[in-house]
């Protein structure tokens, strides 16, 4: 086995829109349905009744019963359409981040690590696809590995100057330079975890600063625009004025000294200012992040990774759930070779900036492949060869999952789901480059698509 890494260079690719089919945009809106009309009010009336649970006076509890009825029809209701709950054991259950999702984080030494401690809030299966995950008690792990992975990102792209610090759910990078910070900023569209970014200056948390920073917005921003508005929040109510105060005061002062006009509806800038007791951060331009887990959070996985287009769409999708992807790859003859590193290469920022990748000589296996007499059970054969193989590789390098770009009763390249990756991880054009890899040449004349486990057995003694 040979663990190798190769760069190479940067493939454009072209622009594609992708349309979703008529029964996915009715699931869809049958999910958003669901979601508005009946989860948001099923979840109103529990809050509602653990109120009224506390609650020592006699005359909430009598209202109880009835609520306590309408409750139980909602639930038959929604049983009825094929919602159901997921169900979880506090304190037992081990999160699962695709049903589950963290709201918070309580130090456990008693229980091991991803234990579910509580649940904060229920998630709802709709017919085994997850209308809405559950969320429990777990969240700082993951902002720690987020915090571990931006600091791999800000030294492997040598913005060694850049400090990052935690302020509640919020992360904040800062640097010295803003150069080096308007340089970073587009590596975080790549890292997983991040719901929402912006580049921002950081202020004060003082009135008069504030106000000398609207007066002197051309130092900061180019006035490009002719309508803006401002969208102020305050974290800090003590602040020595309203939001609505400020809005209209330094609404004033930008619009009279800049002669722009205030547009509350399509403005052409926005401008954000959120207020808190230690600082005030100004922005303009929200980007919103790739979400999912920080990967690593949730384990190691191997992936059969192929020559072809549907392996790598399964390693972003595996990235985007929380795993580091190890690369594994079977081949039997050397050229060609730099075509799977270099999609290591592609997804190495999706990935952490890992992209360990171990190939496989598998010659001496298709020499005696070739002699199973049954042709159309060939291929079956080699495929279980490779996942032989690569649990053995697994259990050595203490991984517990293996996976591949197989979908399940199609073909997976050309779903829209994997369409839509592909060109955004910026992979088709290198996996539509010419390579031969060891199932294209025991492609049968006629595939058998119910294979039967006793013959497959029964043939693969003949090369044992």
């Amino acid at each position: 086995m040979d663990q190798q890494k190769e760069t190479e260079k940067e493939i454009s690719e072209p622009e594609v829109k992708v349309e979703k089919t008529e029964r996915e945009r009715e699931l869809e809106a049958e999910i958003t349905r669901l979601r508005e009309e009946k989860l948001h009010f099923l979840e109103d009336l529990e809050r509602a009744l653990k109120f009224m649970q506390k609650s020592p006076e006699i005359a909430v509890k009598n209202h109880l019963l009835p609520l306590e009825m309408i409750k139980s029809k909602v639930e038959k209701n929604l049983a009825n359409e094929g919602v159901k709950e997921i169900k979880i054991e506090p304190k037992k259950d081990q999160l699962n981040s695709y049903y589950h999702e963290v709201a918070a984080e309580e130090e456990n030494t008693e229980l091991a690590p991803k234990t579910i401690l509580e649940v904060v809030k229920k998630g709802y299966l709709l017919r085994d696809q997850v209308l809405k995950v559950s969320q429990g008690k777990n969240r700082q792990f993951f902002i720690q590995k987020l915090v571990a992975n931006l600091g791999k990102a800000i030294k492997k792209n040598v913005f060694y100057s850049l400090k990052i610090r935690q302020f509640y759910d919020q992360l904040i990078i800062t640097g010295q330079e803003e150069e080096q910070l308007t340089n970073f900023f587009p590596h975080l569209e790549k890292i997983f975890g991040i719901s929402v970014f912006y580049l921002t200056y950081y202020l004060p948390s003082d009135l008069t600063k504030l106000h000398q920073f609207a007066e002197n917005l051309a130092d900061y921003y180019p006035i490009e625009f002719r309508s803006f508005k401002l969208d102020i929040k305050r974290n800090d109510k003590s602040f020595a004025e309203t939001s609505a105060g400020l809005r209209e005061k330094l609404g004033s002062k930008i619009k009279n000294k800049y002669n722009l006009k205030v547009d509350l509806t399509s403005p052409e800038k926005i401008f954000y200012i959120r207020i808190y007791r230690q600082f005030i951060l100004f922005f303009t331009e929200r980007k919103k992040g790739l979400g999912g887990l920080p990967v690593g959070s949730t384990g190691q996985v191997l992936l059969l990774l192929s020559g072809g287009i549907d392996s790598p769409v399964a390693a972003y999708q595996l990235m985007k759930r929380g795993c580091e992807v190890i690369y594994l790859h079977f081949y039997y003859q050397t050229e060609g070779q730099e075509k799977i590193l270099a999609l290591g290469e592609k997804l190495q920022p999706y990935n952490n900036y890992s992209q360990t990748t171990y190939l496989v000589n598998f010659q001496p296996f298709l020499t005696e492949i070739r002699h199973i007499s049954q042709e159309k059970y060939r291929l079956i054969i080699l495929k279980r060869m490779f996942v032989r193989l690569a649990n053995r590789l697994a259990e050595k390098l203490t991984i517990p999952a293996l996976a591949s770009g197989d979908c399940l009763a199609q073909v997976s390249s050309q779903t829209l789901e994997s369409l839509a990756v592909i060109y955004q991880i910026n992979t088709y054009n290198l996996s539509c480059q010419k390579y031969s890899d060891c199932c294209a040449l025991f492609e049968p004349r006629r595939p058998v698509t119910k294979p039967k486990k006793e013959i497959v057995e029964k043939l693969e003694k003949e090369i044992w």
